[in-house]
């Protein structure tokens, strides 16, 4: 995923966040070495740059590009 895809999926995480809280939460809660409440801890710095983190992991790649063009429709 480049950098500007990264950009505008993480951007979509975070402006719709309060919708899906607890599936996002749990989600990156899913990934080696997290859990629930360290997340819901996190400042929002942190938790931005987990997104990113996530978004640019070449294991998602392929999801975000499918996910971006369903949105470019």
């Amino acid at each position: 995923v480049g950098m500007s895809i990264g950009i505008d999926i993480a951007g979509i995480i975070v402006s719709n966040y309060p919708k899906a809280e607890n599936e996002v939460q749990t989600f990156l809660a899913s990934l080696p070495g997290k859990k629930i409440a360290e997340i819901q801890k996190m400042g929002f710095a942190d938790f931005g740059e987990l997104i990113m983190t996530v978004v640019m992991k070449e294991e998602f790649q392929d999801f975000f590009k499918r996910v971006m063009k369903l949105f470019n429709r």
